[in-house]
């Protein structure tokens, strides 16, 4: 095939991509991958750490999937029982924790208690694991 023939073919090819759009067509057999990774058995025990320290030692709840907010990628839902049903609270890591020992300078999590901050966590209605 001569190159101009060539040519028009590839213009003719993105001509009709372009007007009919790139959509992704779902495939049969193949599974989503999952919306958000799980946090690590180490970043759990600390949320969960944390939670009772700030809830006071009361009985308290984490969910099984990282949130995504505007704080960060790596929020971690967590509520224990209050007067008027549960209190949430968003733990938003910085990083991910690999070591079993974080120093008080490396432990920058941002608490998070607000209505506004905590709408992802009082959206999940199911994935709440208790943490004892």
């Amino acid at each position: 095939m001569p190159d101009r023939a060539r040519s028009a073919l590839a213009l003719a090819m993105v001509g009709a991509a372009l007007l009919t759009g790139c959509a992704a067509t779902p495939v049969r057999g193949i599974e989503p991958p999952l919306a958000a990774p799980a946090p690590s058995r180490i970043e759990s025990r600390y949320a969960l750490e944390t939670a009772r320290t700030l809830y006071r030692g009361r009985a308290v709840e984490q969910n099984r999937v990282f949130v995504d907010s505007p704080a960060g990628p790596f929020g971690i839902c967590v509520r224990a029982p209050g007067a008027k049903g549960y209190e949430h609270m968003l733990l938003v890591l910085q990083r991910r924790i690999v070591d079993d020992y974080i120093p008080q300078a490396a432990d920058d999590v941002l608490v998070l208690r607000g209505l506004q901050d905590t709408a992802p966590c009082r959206r999940l209605q199911t994935g709440w694991v208790s943490g004892r």
